[in-house]
């Protein structure tokens, strides 16, 4: 009997041990697998905050990662790197250039090198440092971009040559995407038409400035340049035509007085004085300090010719600049003129002499010298 209850006692022994050692087994075996995980669980991690741009998070996340993993010749490793370096350009941390050129320098066949010259790019766009941008880029092999991606490419290079006044090259990036339909369209075809208007190609000009005519950001903008082609084209009816419908259309529009400016020159130019009176008036009385003599002359001479002398004088007086020109010369022979319908002879007198004294347009001298004889 004893002898039994010892070989069951010991038999319990036993089978407590094998327990013990059992559940021991399952949670070592357990730990290690978490272990091996976790890593994995950071990765994973991080790349989801990444995608959703919480570049602070996922930056942390990464540096976790890179320091559990031990691995830096895996694949996984070398992206996480990649990522970190992007997460500190995104963040403007003081070592994210020098994060993403190690990255370069130590994982050179990497695929995504060529997307760290794009990043690289796009991070000295932002700081506005174009030489930069031009020296990143240009290590970009195209075929490497997505369509999205090759838009900004397009768009930034462009843009960056243009601030260096680089225009041929700058042309010739905002050309590549300026008939897409991407975010970048828009402004490729602004800078795209106004290197084309500096360059005196107005017709190119015109017909891309006119595409921007609908987009919200562009539209109190282009009409300046439409108005300005027109003017330079001679083309003052279809200005006319144009010009004040859009002033009255479009709200904040820019540049609204010369606009007006230049209606009233166009109506001025066609011999419509009195309608030109209130669009030259218009930007006159908003540019006192830098109206030109000529701004004043044709004022003067609008409300001349609608009968109006006592208001033209006083901007007559204000073409004469105290330069030797002809503006000079002929508001000081009209101003002549003017005085004599209010039968001012003595005035009249003293401005035909001095439009006597300028040598520009030889018949207006002689004539002021003609009528100064007559009245003296």
């Amino acid at each position: 009997m004893k002898n039994t209850y010892i070989v069951q006692k010991k038999i319990k022994i036993h089978l407590l041990l094998s327990v013990f050692l059992f559940v021991y087994s399952v949670q070592s075996f357990a730990q290690k697998t978490k272990n091996y995980d976790d890593p994995i669980n950071t990765y994973l991690n991080a790349l989801s905050l990444f995608s959703k741009e919480k570049y602070p998070a996922a930056y942390t996340e990464f540096d976790k990662y890179l320091e559990e993993s031990g691995n830096p010749h895996s694949e996984n490793y070398e992206d996480a790197v990649y990522h970190k370096a992007v997460c500190a350009l995104n963040l403007y941390q003081n070592d994210a250039v020098y994060l993403l050129e190690n990255f370069i320098r130590n994982y050179p066949e990497s695929p995504k090198v060529k997307l760290a010259y794009f990043q690289l790019g796009n991070y000295f766009f932002r700081k506005k440092k174009y030489k930069d941008v031009v020296k990143w880029y240009a290590k970009i092999d195209k075929y490497d971009l997505s369509t999205d991606e090759l838009a900004e490419y397009y768009f930034k290079n462009g843009y960056a040559y243009f601030m260096l006044k680089d225009y041929a090259k700058a042309k010739v990036n905002f050309f590549e995407i300026k008939d897409t339909d991407t975010k970048y369209t828009a402004p490729a075809r602004y800078y795209y038409a106004h290197i084309a208007y500096e360059e005196g190609n107005l017709e190119t000009a015109y017909k891309t400035f006119k595409q921007l005519e609908g987009d919200p950001k562009f539209k109190v903008v282009v009409p300046f340049y439409l108005v300005q082609i027109l003017y330079k084209q001679g083309k003052y009816d279809e200005l006319l035509s144009y010009a004040p419908v859009v002033m009255d259309t479009t709200k904040k529009l820019k540049r609204s007085e010369e606009i007006a400016r230049l209606v009233g020159e166009s109506l001025y130019r066609t011999g419509r004085y009195e309608d030109a009176i209130p669009y030259l008036s218009q930007y006159v009385e908003k540019h006192t300090y830098d109206a030109t003599p000529l701004d004043f002359y044709q004022l003067a001479y609008a409300y001349h010719n609608a009968k109006k002398c006592n208001k033209a004088e006083k901007y007559y007086q204000k073409a004469i600049n105290g330069k030797v020109d002809s503006i000079s010369q002929m508001a000081y022979y009209n101003l002549a003129k003017c005085y004599l319908k209010e039968n001012n002879k003595k005035y009249a007198r003293e401005a035909f002499y001095k439009a006597f004294e300028y040598d520009y347009d030889k018949e207006v001298k002689e004539d002021a010298l003609f009528n100064f004889a007559k009245l003296s």
